[in-house]
C-alpha cells in the first residue's frame, strides 16, 4: 500500500488539480524503462566474473588457451543476461525454470563466441574464421547438453538469476547488504 504525500504526480482522487507524489514505487508497465541500481549492476559484473571461472574450469581444456576470450568477455555477458532477464523474479515457477535454461545457452553461446573469436584471431593458415566461431559455439552447446553438465549448470543459472531479482527487489534477506 502506497502513501501518499507532497507534490507532483496525479493520482485517481477524482479531484481536480489535487497533486501528490507517492512513496513507494509506481507499478511497472511493459513501457516503462526501470533504473539500473548499482548493486545489481556490481553482482551482475560478479556473477558474470563467477560463471567464466566456471566455463575456465568446464572448457579449458576443450578450447586451449582461446578460453581466455569467453573469461574476459563473462563479466559483460553477465551484465547483458541480467539485464536481458530481468524481472525474472515475478515470472511463475514454469517460465522462471524455462528462462533459466535459455539464459544458460544464451550465455554459454556467448562465452563460446568470445573463445572463437580469440582462437579465430590466432595466426594460423587456411581456416576460415568464420567456421572456427561457429564450430566453438557448437562445441560447447554440445558438450553442455552430452557431457552430462547440464544437472549442475541449470540450477546454478536459476539461483543466478533468483538472486539478482532479491537485489533487483530490494529484498536483502539472506545476502546482507551489498553496499
Amino acid at each position: 500500500m502506497c502513501v501518499r504525500s507532497g507534490v507532483y504526480a496525479r493520482f485517481e482522487s477524482g479531484l481536480q488539480g489535487e497533486f501528490v507524489k507517492p512513496l513507494c514505487s509506481p507499478p511497472i508497465t511493459p513501457g516503462m524503462r526501470r533504473r539500473l541500481p548499482g548493486r545489481y549492476v556490481l553482482l551482475a559484473l560478479l556473477a558474470g566474473a563467477v560463471w567464466g571461472a566456471t566455463g575456465l574450469v568446464l572448457a579449458g581444456q576443450m578450447l586451449g588457451a582461446s578460453v581466455w576470450g569467453g573469461v574476459l568477455a563473462a563479466p559483460a555477458i553477465g551484465l547483458f543476461v541480467a539485464v536481458a532477464f530481468r524481472g525474472f523474479r515475478g515470472r511463475p515457477p514454469g517460465q522462471r525454470i524455462a528462462l533459466s535454461l535459455v539464459s544458460l545457452y544464451l550465455a554459454a553461446g556467448l562465452f563460446a563466441l568470445g573463445a572463437g573469436v580469440a582462437d579465430a584471431a590466432r595466426p594460423i593458415t587456411n581456416r576460415n574464421p568464420g567456421a572456427v566461431v561457429i564450430q566453438t559455439v557448437l562445441g560447447v552447446w554440445w558438450g553442455i547438453t552430452f557431457a552430462g553438465y547440464l544437472p549442475l549448470l541449470w540450477p546454478f543459472a536459476y539461483m543466478t538469476h533468483a538472486l539478482l531479482g532479491r537485489v533487483d527487489a530490494g529484498d536483502n534477506a539472506g545476502i546482507g547488504k551489498l553496499t
